[in-house]
């Protein structure tokens, strides 16, 4: 199987009293060796991420059910996370209206084998 909408989320800081989740697409996957001693090993998540502002890039209703649009992007340059951040997510479209924006479907990540 594969899946094509890779969506993640990662939980930021607060703004007063509003946590603010960051939502977006994984672009690439960066796995960093160090070679020194202890050799460490770290994996990086490069995404492109959504705009954060409530009401002008994401919308939150009273069930919890988020949404974003997908035509505004965050303005500033933080492509990077920590793999164990990172939540998996999918989007997906209203069948009708809404057309630029996407409801986010939190899901659990599922277990990989060979």
């Amino acid at each position: 199987m594969s899946t094509t909408n890779c969506g993640v989320s990662v939980q930021g800081g607060e703004d007063g009293a509003i946590d603010i989740d960051y939502y977006g697409v994984l672009i690439d996957i960066v796995e960093v060796y160090y070679t020194r001693w202890p050799i460490k090993t770290l994996v990086l998540f490069k995404c492109d991420w959504f705009d954060p502002t409530l009401n002008q890039g994401k919308k939150v209703d009273s069930y919890g059910i988020v949404e974003v649009r997908a035509s505004r992007k965050y303005k500033h340059y933080d492509p990077f996370i920590f793999a164990q951040q990172a939540k998996q997510v999918y989007f997906t479209q209203y069948p009708e209206g809404k057309k630029d924006w996407l409801v986010v479907i939190k899901t659990k990540a599922r277990k990989f084998k060979l």
